[in-house]
This record gives structure tokens, sequence and C-alpha cells, in this order.
């Protein structure tokens, strides 16, 4: 599974990776784990990519189903469960669907620390 950049200008580039035993690729580079180790200006292109990525109607928001639709094609487990969970904790204007700058936020953490999604230098 190759994974294009989405930053050219850092050449970052973001893998969404599983446990091994999914038979998912798997980096050796050491991964970011919060948002305090990432710019600003970074944070701000990885809410697009989750817009980009999962919001598959385009218009703006990601709902509960279209974050359950996009973790399943990246082959994640138990999507039900770690969508409803995500929304119970962070749709913080309880309007089912995310769509405000922090909510995209806690998207972003929750990428990172609950999906095991690196970000690395390439």
């Amino acid at each position: 599974m190759s994974h294009e950049p989405f930053c050219s200008s850092c050449e970052i580039t973001l893998n969404i990776l599983c446990n091994l035993e999914q038979n998912m690729p798997f980096c050796h580079f050491s991964p970011v784990r919060t948002l305090s180790d990432i710019s600003p200006s970074l944070i701000d292109e990885l809410k697009q990519w989750w817009l980009t990525n999962a919001d598959a109607d385009g218009d703006g928001r990601i709902s509960k189903e279209e974050l359950r639709d996009f973790l399943k094609r990246q082959g994640y487990w138990f999507t039900s469960n770690r969508t409803g969970q995500f929304f119970k904790h962070n749709d913080f204007n309880h309007n089912g669907v995310i769509d405000d700058d922090r909510e995209l936020t806690a998207l972003v953490e929750f990428g990172l620390r609950n999906l095991k999604m690196k970000i690395v230098k390439m």
C-alpha cells in the first residue's frame, strides 16, 4: 500500500497502520503521538486530510457513518465501537457530525492515539 505525501513542502507522509495481526503495513520510524509534537500548520493539514479522505459526500462534515465506513476501508476492526466512542466524547456541539475546528482537532488526536496513525518524515 503506497501513501501519497499530503504535505509536499515538508515531505511528510501519513501512514495509517493497523495491528500487525491484520497484515497491514508497519513502519519502523518513531511515531508522533500527541498534538504538542506537531506544528499548528501540520495540524491544519491533518484536519484537511481527514476531510478529504473521510467526508464521502463532500459537505465539509464527517458523519458517524462516514467515519465508520472510512475506517472499514482502511482495514480497521470494531469500527462501530470506535466511531461511537469517538462521537460520544468529541461531538462537542452534539449535532451528530464532525464539523468544527475543535472536533477536527480531536479527530487528528484520535487518529494519532487510538488508530496508530503515524507521521513519518520520508
